[in-house]
């Protein structure tokens, strides 16, 4: 018989012990704890880790939430009201959107001083002396507001957290057998379903309309509605899909073997562009099928967005930019890589690493010349100030996100620089003598790429894959999470074969002219 799985979401490092101890509990009591540092999260490498959480959650039963002190560390992907939240609150926003029960434990010290924050009128300006910051306070204020999705506790210690569970799951079996014959009116609840992602699933599992009609017990007419949908209009927003009741949806989802979470429309994948491409390469109308055939692309692009070293640079020595800053002040190579190391594995933060970087060039003394020299030995790929000029002369927007220094990169681009609206890397901030005297890490690397995209979709507004991305490594694999189209050129450190996060890939460029087959003009 299956076990109910329950997904412990929760800060790690001041939570570790209790996370431990629920942990076994959930297993002792009958269930199946889902934990990310237990591996009990299949991760998928095609996907970030929150990524691979949120398509956990949208399989288990119900979900345990502990907020301490902590708010944790931000989170790349965005729900619908464009906020970027912590991973923790975006799983507990998606474990809403999927309608699981979620049990909220906040500490006692938490719950106090929260109460202290809201009778004062200072907002934003109040001094916390336990809560970490004002996002922690205004997570808690979201959850008070969500009286109908969860059930909220305060607690001091496991023991509260053990004894509260107990009586609760008690109940909830008991609501249980009451509310059996009020599930069969909530089956007539129409959910709206993804065509996008109906039709991959279905075609993943090798079965036609009629196969999947005749298992699910879904009439073939209401099937080819909901798949029909996105061919319907060019521009296509979350209430031009089609809706299937709950009964029906499930019946689908079963025979499909994946989760109504899965085929629901409303949450954060709805438009990734590997739904979108698949879609309409393989249904979409006669007229988009022959356009995807002579551009490889199906959609208009209204924007460029570039990432710079190994992108617009040719890897002539295999350093990036930062790297060749280490070298330059007489630093080991290793150095660099063991403060990489160290954020990769969530040993340190974004802003820490900079923080260690900055003491480490202060300490050499780094200058405005060390940079200039570095700029100026950087070599451009061959082509970009003719295509540059082309994208530009077509009206679309271009714009760099990078991991590098904004003031390497402007120096580098010369003239070609000023055809992009915005240039988004770290800064480097250096006094009257040209010695550095800070540096401000950027939002927008890693993970931070696809937020950005994000918001120039927003900006612009336009749809996500309507912007070509091209990077090149590791760092720019999150800009699929987006919904962007994403081409990987000259790839280092990332497979250009995974289809999630490459939509497509030039292993060998050697002019930037080769771009412009996957642009639509």
């Amino acid at each position: 018989m299956a076990k109910p799985r329950v997904f412990i979401s929760s800060t790690y490092s001041d939570l570790k012990d209790i996370r431990l101890q629920i942990s076994k509990f959930v297993t002792e009591y009958g269930f199946m704890p889902v934990t990310f540092e237990k591996n009990d999260i299949p991760y998928d490498l095609t996907k970030k880790l929150e990524e691979s959480c949120y398509d956990e959650i949208k399989d288990v039963s119900f979900m345990i939430l502990i907020i301490k002190e902590k708010y944790g560390t931000f989170s790349t992907s965005t729900i619908s009201d464009g906020l970027i939240n912590s991973v923790t609150q975006l799983e507990y926003n998606v474990a809403k959107k999927v309608g699981i029960p979620i049990f909220v434990f906040i500490h006692q010290s938490s719950y106090d001083e929260y109460n202290n924050y809201t009778k004062s009128d200072m907002g934003e300006n109040y001094k916390f002396s336990y809560i970490e910051n004002i996002h922690l306070a205004k997570f808690i204020d979201t959850i008070f507001e969500d009286k109908a999705f969860r059930y909220m506790f305060r607690y001091n210690d496991f023991d509260d957290i053990q004894d509260t569970l107990k009586k609760q799951w008690a109940g909830l079996f008991f609501k249980y057998f009451e509310n059996v014959k009020k599930f069969e009116q909530r089956k007539s609840e129409f959910i709206p379903v993804n065509s996008f992602k109906f039709f991959y699933f279905r075609r993943n599992k090798g079965l036609s309309q009629a196969q999947l009609a005749a298992k699910s017990e879904v009439s073939e007419t209401k099937i080819q509605k909901v798949e029909d949908a996105g061919v319907k209009k060019n521009h296509i927003e979350i209430h031009d899909f089609e809706s299937m009741t709950l009964d029906e949806l499930q019946r689908v989802a079963n025979v499909l073997q994946c989760s109504v979470g899965n085929l629901k429309a409303g949450l954060p994948d709805d438009f990734l562009s590997q739904y979108l491409l698949y879609y309409f390469k393989n249904k979409g109308t006669q007229q988009r099928r022959k356009s995807f055939e002579n551009s490889g692309n199906l959609f208009k692009t209204k924007a460029v967005i570039f990432d710079f070293d190994g992108t617009l640079t040719q890897p002539i020595d295999n350093h990036t930019t930062w790297e060749k800053i280490w070298i330059e002040l007489g630093y080991d190579i290793n150095d660099c890589a063991e403060l990489h190391r160290k954020y990769s594995i969530s040993e340190i933060t974004h802003k820490e690493w900079c923080e260690l970087t900055e003491s480490k060039f202060k300490s050499k003394g780094l200058s405005k010349q060390h940079l200039n020299k570095i700029a100026d030995d950087l070599h451009l790929v061959n082509g970009i100030e003719s295509v540059i000029k082309e994208l530009s002369e077509n009206n679309i927007s271009l714009y760099i996100c990078s991991g590098s220094i904004d003031y390497i990169v402007k120096r580098a681009l010369r003239e070609s620089g000023r055809n992009f609206e915005e240039i988004k890397s770290n800064k480097f901030l250096f006094d009257r003598n040209d010695k550095l005297h800070s540096i401000i890490g950027t939002r927008y690397d890693f993970e931070g790429k696809a937020d950005y995209i994000s918001q120039i979709s927003r900006d612009l507004d336009i749809h996500p894959y309507e912007i070509l991305f091209v990077g090149n490594s590791l760092n720019d694999e999150w800009a699929h999470q987006s919904g962007a189209i994403t081409l990987c050129i000259n790839p280092t450190m990332t497979n250009p074969d995974h289809p999630f996060q490459w939509t497509y890939s030039i292993r060998n460029l050697k002019n930037l002219n080769e771009i412009l087959r996957f642009v639509t003009m």
